[in-house]
């Protein structure tokens, strides 16, 4: 019932976190495919920004994903504001 719904991932990995969200609309909310989702990936590896645009071409037809990648590094602390 949240619009939108916010979602923050630390470690990008091969945005396997967007397929289970986009399963999980589909499956088990199917009455909110229409609403905002916004996902904030936090990694160090900048390149998996890029993995993750076209995961998301892939399986978010019908859900409105705005995705979000913050270079993060969780073992330097300066990058953690």
């Amino acid at each position: 019932s949240r619009n939108p719904t916010r979602i923050a991932c630390v470690g990008g990995g091969p945005g396997t976190e967007i397929i289970g969200l986009c399963r999980y609309f589909r499956e088990s909310e199917a009455e909110n495919l229409g609403n905002r989702v916004e996902v904030t990936i936090f990694d160090k590896e900048s390149s998996w920004e890029e993995a993750c645009q076209r995961v998301l071409a892939c399986v978010s037809p019908g859900i409105d994903i705005r995705l979000e990648f913050v270079t993060f590094d969780a073992t330097d602390p300066q990058t953690y504001e």
